[in-house]
């Protein structure tokens, strides 16, 4: 946790603009709250022509617009840091301006969330303490898990 769902325009990003992004999202995540990167994922989707509209009229092709579902519990503070590191790393990474990066933090609650067959603990004072959390996997995956950091 969290999900990052990032729509474009189809071919707006190539592999390596997609994996900057990806990078960007998990090491702003990660620097701001501390969240282990295993729990951090982000998955691209294209919205084809004619199914994407803003104010009753076809997108731009050039928006790029970031949903990311995250645990509740996190300060307005915190949350618009994480917003503005995040749009200014998306927009350089797809070459695109700041403006027409569009991102919507939903806060979800710990215990509707499960990630790695496991539901999660709330924050405390708005940052994780998932070592509990982690011991109750099972061996095989914190083996897996580890390396991932």
């Amino acid at each position: 946790m969290p999900t990052f769902a990032c729509f474009t325009s189809p071919g707006r990003l190539t592999a390596a603009q997609k994996g900057e992004i990806a990078r960007v999202c998990t090491d702003v995540y990660h620097e701001e709250f501390g969240l282990a990167r295993y729990l951090i994922q982000v998955i691209f989707c294209e919205i084809a022509e004619g199914d994407r509209y803003v104010a009753g009229r076809p997108a731009q092709p050039d928006l790029v617009w970031i949903r990311c579902d995250l645990r509740e519990g996190r300060s307005a503070a915190q949350k618009s840091e994480l917003l503005h590191r995040i749009r200014q790393g998306v927009a350089l990474s797809s070459n695109v301006s700041e403006e027409a990066v569009w991102l919507y933090l939903c806060d979800l609650p710990p215990t509707n969330l499960m990630v790695w067959g496991h539901i999660m603990p709330a924050l405390v004072e708005g940052m994780p303490k998932d070592d509990n959390w982690f011991e109750s996997l099972s061996e095989p995956l914190q083996a897996r898990l580890r390396p991932l950091g």
